[in-house]
């Protein structure tokens, strides 16, 4: 079951995270280049934004807790929820801010709360890759993916713009994810497999 969830999650996962890119060049087109200045920018488009990193985080831990059940080990686990808690924290920092003019100041630390869970998303990547390695679970092209996503999302952390890359090869991630937790399901309803 946590398979199933996991998998969807994993497709959900990356259309909130390409809503969620679409929607961030949206607001710098209007001039905000984030925090307090974005909220100036345009409130719709941000209410929007926050909304997408609430999902975001849920499904982190959804996938998180699906993967658990193929690798074991509580780092794993503890990294990704982590990374998870701290995108809802951006998504509820965020909302807070845009809703209640007395806490508009938080606005500054969203986008360094939603870097810090893109940072922690991809050291658990990392782990998972490593752990994987050891049951051959992952296949080459997406342990490539997870060991090399934590340089350009730690990266973002100094860098902003290295954001763009930890979303290119976090999209990989997650269609690896939502393909290998597709066939846990599809092996446990009886059903032949392809190749990934």
């Amino acid at each position: 079951m946590g398979s199933k969830f996991g998998g969807a999650a994993s497709w959900a996962n990356i259309a909130l995270s390409v809503a969620a890119f679409a929607v961030g060049v949206a607001i710098v087109g209007k001039g905000g280049g984030g925090g307090a200045d974005a909220i100036v920018a345009g409130a719709p488009l941000l209410l929007f934004s926050e909304g997408l990193k609430l999902g975001i985080g849920l499904c982190i831990a959804v996938q998180v807790s699906a993967l658990s059940g193929l690798i074991p080990g509580l780092t794993p686990r503890l990294v990704g929820f982590i990374s998870a808690i701290l995108m809802i924290a951006a998504g509820l920092i965020g909302l807070a801010a845009l809703l209640f003019p007395d806490f508009r100041a938080l606005g500054a630390y969203v986008n360094p709360v939603a870097l810090a869970s893109v940072a922690a998303s991809g050291i658990w990547a990392l782990i998972c890759t490593i752990a994987a390695r050891k049951a051959r679970l992952f296949p080459t092209w997406l342990t490539i993916a997870g060991a090399l996503l934590p340089l350009p999302s730690l990266a973002a952390l100094i860098w902003p713009a290295a954001g763009f890359g930890a979303f290119i090869v976090g999209l990989l991630w997650n269609r690896g994810l939502a393909l290998i937790l597709g066939r846990r399901r599809d092996a446990a309803d009886g059903q032949s497999l392809t190749p990934l």
